[in-house]
């Protein structure tokens, strides 16, 4: 039996837009009490979104703590991860309906891998992060932003230097 799909079954199987690369941009470990609390706290401390001139591309950016919220960690371990999308000209997705929830769903396998990877090669042991709810994730960071000083939910220091220009 051959199936034929429809121009409507092609545009919901194909949103149009895709990762071209994802980045690893900055890290930084450090051991900073081997004799340290053996939990962690992996939270955002920033994300960013760039688009090209066009709208054709985007970058998104988003900063990692490992250990956030821990008084007296092991060890302290941060990272910045970027993809970069392609949104093809007849996309049935558009970059607002492309939520950050979305982008940041892709990038979390990866810093997975290199925490882990990172941390096993440390003198404490290994952390291995389990599965994230991104909204969740997003939702906290910005209720962070909100309680902040300025009142508003912006990328932090790190991204702002950490973009290629």
């Amino acid at each position: 039996m051959n199936i034929k799909p429809d121009d409507s079954t092609i545009e919901m199987l194909a949103p149009g837009i895709s990762i071209n690369e994802i980045f690893l941009i900055k890290a930084t470990v450090e051991v900073v009490n081997p004799q340290g609390a053996k939990e962690y706290g992996f939270g955002l401390s920033g994300i960013r979104r760039v688009y090209s001139e066009n709208k054709s591309k985007m970058l998104f950016e988003a900063a990692f703590d490992t250990m956030k919220g821990v008084v007296d960690p092991v060890f302290k371990l941060q990272c910045n991860f970027m993809a970069v999308y392609k949104r093809h000209e007849n996309a049935s997705l558009s970059w607002e309906q492309f939520t950050d929830e979305i982008a940041l769903s892709h990038l979390i396998p990866y810093v997975r891998e290199f925490v882990s990877n990172i941390t096993h090669r440390l003198p404490c042991p290994p952390l291995m992060l389990p599965p994230t709810n991104t909204k969740a994730m997003i939702d906290a960071y910005l209720q962070e932003q909100a309680k902040s000083d300025d009142n508003q939910a912006r990328p932090s220091q790190e991204l702002e230097n950490s973009i290629p220009r």
